[in-house]
């Protein structure tokens, strides 16, 4: 038999047939255990002490909710935004399932700490944006359990990542996009124009119904996108991501002409019809399209294996870029982008342009030259003409 519980001022310990004490207090009506017994009275009185200073300045937290597992908080968080795409639960679960559960699953949350989590990130392999993605992921579910209440503070504070490298690709130019449609199959060579001049992700312009389309104010109408489903088949729904937004662009003349050359073209000219529908008149699967066509057609136009590197998105950063060096204001790159931030349009999607890039060299060359001439002018008394120019630079 135990000894009887002796009451303190907060609390109360009591003496376990094996000669170990435990510490037992109230919170909010409910009973709670410490973790662990104690070798003595003493340890378990500073306990009770230190729980006590925990609660009065807001520092405690139902032990309970502690012993949850990682896994257990993972599923609770996946649940938690019904906001979610399928397609980003099917992209979180399978960052968890693969690179966090082996390692951290079963361990309970309030015993993660943050060299746990350093140990487990220096672990993965993969690109940088790769890394920084599962750790997105993992940060976020910290993050909610933080926000729970089931742990003090997250463990992912102060977590050193992969430097991101930042590299300018290739991408199309005009040339390179008059050329891939060219050699696109007729069915859909117009898309390849419309994404390049509209800047349209491939889920967004393959969601598009004719309908969408006003030729006469030469508008396309952006309202909703595709989204993979658990099987991997493309379906109607959300525009392009959480950060995308429906918008109406507008498109030049002679892609209405395209356009209108192409909706004729097609089995169904009806409003609801897709625009760019498969050879069945259904909903195009992006994996199937790219095997098929988009890759063919890159080989048709002559590419070689680097350049067969392009991607459809490579469109839309053709796209962004053009926008850019061509001085149209940033508020509208954004707008045609379906960005809500300044920072996602310039770095990820701008890349430097050959063009506008030699332009800025001949202007800084220009000017150079005419501060050159007119220091070369001052120091060696040389004559300037009437226009103030300096006839001769020697």
């Amino acid at each position: 038999m135990g000894t009887k519980r002796k009451r303190e001022s907060f609390g109360s310990v009591r003496r376990l047939p094996s000669g170990r004490w435990r510490a037992t207090y109230r919170k909010d009506g409910i009973e709670h255990h410490a973790p662990d017994t104690f070798a003595t009275a003493a340890q378990a009185r500073d306990f009770l002490s230190w729980v006590r200073a925990d609660i009065s300045r807001g520092a405690w937290l139902n032990p309970e909710f502690g012993r949850y597992t990682v896994k257990d908080v993972a599923i609770r968080w996946l649940a938690s935004n019904p906001r979610k795409t399928e397609a980003t639960l099917i992209r979180d679960e399978g960052a968890l399932r693969r690179h966090v559960y082996p390692t951290l699953g079963d361990l309970e949350i309030a015993t993660v700490r943050r060299s746990t989590i350093q140990e487990l990130v220096n672990g993965w392999y993969g690109s940088v944006a790769t890394i920084r993605r599962q750790y997105a992921v993992l940060r976020a579910l910290f993050s909610y359990a933080e926000f729970q209440e089931w742990i003090l503070r997250s463990p992912c504070k102060g977590i050193k990542l992969p430097e991101r490298v930042h590299t300018s690709r290739r991408i199309p130019t005009a040339q390179d996009v008059a050329r891939i449609a060219e050699a696109m199959d007729s069915k859909y060579a117009a898309s390849v124009l419309l994404a390049a001049v509209t800047g349209f992700r491939w889920g967004e312009l393959f969601s598009l119904r004719v309908g969408d389309v006003d030729l006469e104010l030469r508008k396309v109408r952006l309202e909703r996108g595709l989204t993979r489903t658990k099987s991997g088949r493309s379906v109607p729904g959300a525009v392009g991501s959480r950060k995308a937004r429906p918008r109406e662009v507008s498109i030049p003349e002679w892609l209405c002409h395209v356009i209108a050359s192409h909706i004729l073209g097609l089995e169904c000219q009806s409003r609801d019809a897709w625009l760019f529908p498969n050879r069945k008149g259904n909903v195009t699967q992006y994996c199937t399209w790219r095997n098929r066509t988009w890759l063919p057609a890159l080989r048709r136009a002559g590419f070689n294996d680097a350049e067969l590197m392009f991607g459809f998105h490579d469109l839309r950063r053709s796209n962004a870029t053009a926008l850019v060096a061509r001085g149209v204001d940033l508020r509208t790159v954004m707008y045609r982008l379906g960005h809500t931030t300044s920072k996602l349009a310039l770095e990820t999607y701008a890349q430097p342009d050959a063009e506008a890039d030699m332009a800025a060299a001949e202007a800084a060359g220009m000017m150079l030259r005419r501060m050159s001439a007119v220091a070369l002018s001052d120091g060696r008394g040389e004559q300037a003409n009437e226009s103030g120019s300096v006839t001769e630079l020697q």
